[in-house]
Formats: structure tokens, C-alpha cells, sequence
């Protein structure tokens, strides 16, 4: 994507930034490796993160108890900004 004014640009990077997984090679829910390629595999963007999940019975768990993987997000998330 290009922008005309610098502002812009800088905005949007930063929130395409902000929402790039931390390398997240497992599912965040059920701990098994993603496999992309999967037809059951599914991302979303929650809380201004990119989440993966192996399979969208993952997902319906997730959306039982987000704040308990959102902390793991944040806490990989912390870990590798430090």
C-alpha cells in the first residue's frame, strides 16, 4: 500500500505492525502445531493481534475465555520486545 502523506503511512504501518503474530508455531489454545497449509486452520485479528488457531473448535474455546490467551499473547508479545 502506498499513502500520499507521510502521516498516514506511519499510521498504518504501525497498526499492520501491531497485529503481526509473535511467530506463534502452536496453537495458542490447544498447544498443536499450526499447520497452514490445513484446511481447518483459521486466523483472525482479536485485540490488535493476528491469532492462529489449528482448528475452529479452537477458536470457540478461545472465545470462552479470551482473556486467558490474550495474556499469553501479551506475555510472548512482551518477551520478544525486550
Amino acid at each position: 500500500f502506498f499513502f500520499n502523506d507521510t502521516a498516514t503511512t506511519e499510521i498504518y504501518t504501525l497498526s499492520l505492525h501491531n497485529a503481526l503474530p509473535i511467530s506463534f508455531t502452536d496453537c495458542i489454545v490447544s498447544g498443536k502445531k499450526i499447520d497452514k497449509m490445513d484446511s481447518k486452520f483459521v486466523q483472525r485479528i482479536i485485540a490488535n493481534h493476528l491469532v492462529q488457531f489449528c482448528c475452529p473448535m479452537c477458536v470457540k474455546k478461545f472465545n470462552k475465555n479470551p482473556a486467558k490467551y490474550l495474556a499469553k499473547i501479551d506475555a510472548a508479545k512482551a518477551k520478544h520486545t525486550d
